[in-house]
């Protein structure tokens, strides 16, 4: 099954607007439906639209296809902190950092201050 390569053109900017990119992307799911990425890139659509419910939605489905997914958990704990929801963000961010310990921007992103 092909990766990030079938949404490359949607992430690298080439597909225009928030519109184009989720029709864009649900069509990618239509085709490949196991697509972590495209469930992510899902995300932060909505989650750019201020749209955190089914931002949160699209992060669930993306782990639940690849649970090492790193900015899953990074953009679900920037959400839930964004809620108000700070000891789901905390759970969110530890889990981020047990996929990647070695990774200092987690450690020291700006974000999560």
């Amino acid at each position: 099954m092909p990766g990030l390569t079938i949404i490359s053109p949607i992430l690298n900017g080439r597909w225009g607007g928030w519109k184009r990119r989720l029709r864009a992307l649900k069509k990618a799911l239509e085709l490949y439906p196991g697509l972590a990425e495209a469930h992510l890139q899902l995300a932060l659509i909505h989650q750019e639209r201020g749209e955190n419910k089914p931002a949160l939605e699209e992060l669930q489905k993306a782990l639940k296809l690849n649970p090492d997914l790193k900015e899953a958990y990074v953009t679900g704990g920037l959400i839930l902190l964004d809620d108000g929801s700070y000891k789901s963000a905390g759970q969110f961010f530890a889990k981020a950092l047990s996929t990647d310990p070695g990774d200092p921007d987690l450690y020291f992103n700006p974000s999560f201050i």
